[in-house]
């Protein structure tokens, strides 16, 4: 019989399985550079999303989860003349670090695409906002 190799880093989903597991902890990172009206750099580097996903599931990792559910995510995007850049410069992402009971490869998980965030533009919620309210919390 094959078996699915252990993972690496937990997968990141995008709901909660209907298989048995608990909630660990809440956990969030933050990726790239938080830039302002002021910032210098025309062309601010891009966030990797699947660099922010693997960093989000190692966290998760640490606090023993073999999951994460992505529960919250907030891209910045840098505007300069009027031009806004094609892709984050700054993203937060927040899910919860849950262990699912027995064989996670036997459980059913909705993965979430890193590839699939990093091209959503086409969410109502995005809002034109100074640095100074973007980043306040």
């Amino acid at each position: 019989m094959w078996a699915m190799p252990a993972l690496a880093t937990p997968p990141v989903i995008v709901e909660a399985p209907s298989c048995a597991h608990r909630k660990l902890d809440t956990v969030e990172i933050e990726a790239g550079s938080r830039v302002s009206e002021g910032t210098i750099d025309r062309m601010p580097t891009a966030v990797s999303y699947r660099l922010a996903f693997n960093r989000l599931a190692e966290v998760a990792q640490e606090k023993g989860a073999n999951a994460v559910v992505l529960r919250g995510h907030r891209a910045t995007y840098f505007t300069r003349d009027g031009r806004r850049s094609k892709q984050a410069v700054h993203v937060q992402l927040r899910g919860a670090a849950i262990f699912i009971e027995g064989d996670p490869a036997d459980c059913a998980m909705k993965l979430v695409s890193p590839r699939d965030y990093a091209t959503r533009h086409d969410d109502p919620r995005i809002v034109e906002t100074p640095s100074t309210q973007a980043y306040d919390d």
